[in-house]
């Protein structure tokens, strides 16, 4: 006879892991806001582009230097994938949100920023036929709602007070970066490491910066102030937003697949409020408490599901 199999425990689920990751990196993600907040005004777009992901890089390539090493032939091979996601996720992404803070009202980014998700579901959808079930629809309409009502404060004369601007194309041009780097990943050429696959991006990604870096300097004469405070601000900026937030959304879009992974990324705004309410001392409202309910109400019934389909290397 052959042995019964033992159930497995929830957390040895591929997409239950994969989604505490994804939670994990938006969660991180959510302090970026802030700290970029404090920096806005300081440091120009290019130069804090620049510093957090060179401390990235420079913190990396110890650990990830021999694999890099050993398997330049692969990255060498697949040369045109690996500049098209260093390009689209590392230097493009982040650097448009922050020229963008210098134009765009606040609720115009934190509206369009909603967006990222749904595109990742539609270019999934296009490319890779991804199936888009009446409960995964339902979830995505009520996650958007709490966003929504937490962005607005609760209030639809907050609301009515949005106009779209061509300033706002920045920001959902990023929000469309990052959905293309999102799916890329489920795309990953087989070979090499994680650890390898993010040094390789993050080098890259700084290489293609340099060259704006160095007029942005010249243009503005800016010289970096350096202090303690910022110091410590690149420093969260390169190891956590960076370096930990994109190994953990590789993870979760490696075991949870792009479209779970994408719908988590909702959650940013409401960790924000959370995180500013507990560093900076703003009020946690009311407005956050049914926010979260409804964010998190949507992400339980968009993200359970029956199966799913592994998407990396896919």
């Amino acid at each position: 006879m052959k042995p019964t199999p033992q159930p497995q425990g929830l957390f040895s689920r591929p997409e239950v892991r994969g989604i505490i990751f994804a939670f994990l990196a938006t969660l991180v993600w959510s302090g970026n806001f802030i700290v970029s907040r404090q920096l806005s005004g300081q440091v120009p777009p290019i130069t804090i582009s620049v510093f957090r992901w060179g401390t990235a890089f420079l913190f990396l390539i110890p650990f990830a230097f021999r694999e890099m090493w050993q398997a330049r032939a692969h990255y060498w091979a697949h040369k045109g994938y690996y500049v098209l996601v260093s390009i689209i996720g590392v230097s493009y992404f982040n650097t448009a949100i922050y020229f963008a803070a210098h134009t765009v009202p606040a609720m115009n980014m934190s509206l369009i920023a909603t967006s990222s998700p749904l595109i990742t579901l539609v270019l999934g959808r296009v490319f890779f036929g991804d199936a888009i079930s009446p409960r995964r629809l339902l979830g995505v309409v009520v996650v958007f709602s709490g966003v929504v009502y937490l962005i607005s404060k609760g209030s639809f004369a907050v609301l009515a007070q949005f106009s779209f601007t061509p300033q706002d194309l920045l920001m959902l041009s990023a929000c469309l970066s990052f959905a293309l780097y999102t799916l890329l990943l489920r795309k990953k050429p087989q070979g090499g490491t994680q650890l390898g696959f993010l040094a390789v991006t993050f080098g890259l990604g700084v290489v293609f910066l340099l060259p704006f870096y160095v007029m942005e300097g010249q243009q503005q004469g800016f010289v970096v102030p350096w202090s303690e405070g910022l110091r410590w601000q690149v420093l969260y900026l390169g190891l956590g937003p960076s370096l930990f937030s994109y190994w953990a959304w590789g993870r979760a879009v490696q075991l949870a697949g792009s479209a779970r992974a994408s719908l988590i990324y909702y959650t940013i705004p409401l960790f924000a409020g959370v995180e500013a309410a507990l560093l900076l001392g703003e009020p946690l409202l009311f407005v956050h408490l049914v926010s979260g309910a409804l964010i998190f109400g949507g992400l339980l019934l968009a993200t359970k599901e029956t199966a799913i389909k592994k998407d990396w290397g896919k």
